[in-house]
């Protein structure tokens, strides 16, 4: 919406259509219908605020279409399987910044944005699979980390089970399972925490902004552009990225075939 439809119709600028049109124009990209306007005012009270300038109400829109876009149906989800299914579920929230990130890719080459990139869609897969990023320092703590999480939730249906101890190692704390009357999830930052009732996050970018932390966090990627150079590595990168995902694509599909042709001479 941003780079298809803001800025190309001159709206970062246009307070008339911040203040009046943008929450609805919003809410239309996920197939909301809000004929009377009253879900669009109830968002703008509960994430934007007062809207004055594109700045200013940025944070608000970036909090929102997280929650239209991934945040709540994924919660959603993760809350009706453990009412209705026996299966474990266990819901987490990846937050852990690096200036390795998907953002490098959708945005790539635009310079001045109005808003920081943060955590992306997808940035966990770069520390679960092989990926064109060169990791260092703290991005190896959370590497081995997801990694255990994830192989001790293939092997026991528990990324944190009582039968291995290699994520007590890590520092990682017990991470119980999604229940109906417990909410729980594990926050993945520099440090993993184990809470409860994700929606309280769900406006995380807005208080940041506001009341920014005072702890020092692994830096985030500034807003300024890739120089050519950085142009011209990013390419080399994102065609490196492109194989891995076709590789990995194919060998998923074979490994299935190959299963399901063992099952059906099995039986």
């Amino acid at each position: 919406m941003y780079l298809a439809y803001l800025v190309p119709h001159g709206y970062l600028n246009d307070t008339e259509y911040i203040q009046n049109q943008m929450m609805n124009d919003l809410l239309n990209c996920f197939g909301v219908e809000d004929q009377t306007n009253g879900i669009g005012e109830s968002l703008v009270d509960a994430y934007v605020g007062e809207l004055k300038t594109f700045d200013e109400a940025a944070p608000g829109f970036v909090d929102l279409a997280g929650v239209l876009f991934l945040k709540a149906g994924g919660w959603k989800t993760a809350k009706m399987h453990a009412k209705y299914m026996t299966t474990p579920a266990y819901f987490y929230s990846f937050d852990f910044l690096s200036d390795d990130t998907m953002f490098r890719w959708l945005f790539m080459g635009v310079e001045g944005l109005p808003f920081e990139p943060g955590v992306t869609h997808a940035d966990e897969l770069m520390y679960l699979f092989s990926f064109p990023a060169v990791m260092e320092g703290q991005q190896i703590v959370v590497m081995d980390r997801m990694t255990t999480l994830w192989t001790n939730f293939a092997r026991y249906r528990d990324p944190t089970p009582d039968a291995e101890d290699n994520w007590k190692k890590l520092g990682i704390p017990k991470w119980e399972r999604m229940r109906e009357d417990k909410h729980h999830y594990m926050l993945i930052q520099d440090e993993c925490h184990a809470l409860e009732e994700y929606p309280e996050r769900w406006h995380v970018t807005w208080e940041e902004t506001i009341n920014p932390p005072t702890t020092t966090e692994t830096p985030v990627t500034g807003t300024k552009g890739p120089s050519p150079e950085d142009m011209d590595e990013l390419e080399k990168e994102r065609k490196a990225f492109m194989i891995s995902m076709i590789v990995f694509v194919v060998t998923t599909v074979l490994l299935a075939l190959g299963c399901a042709i063992m099952f059906f001479k099995s039986r």
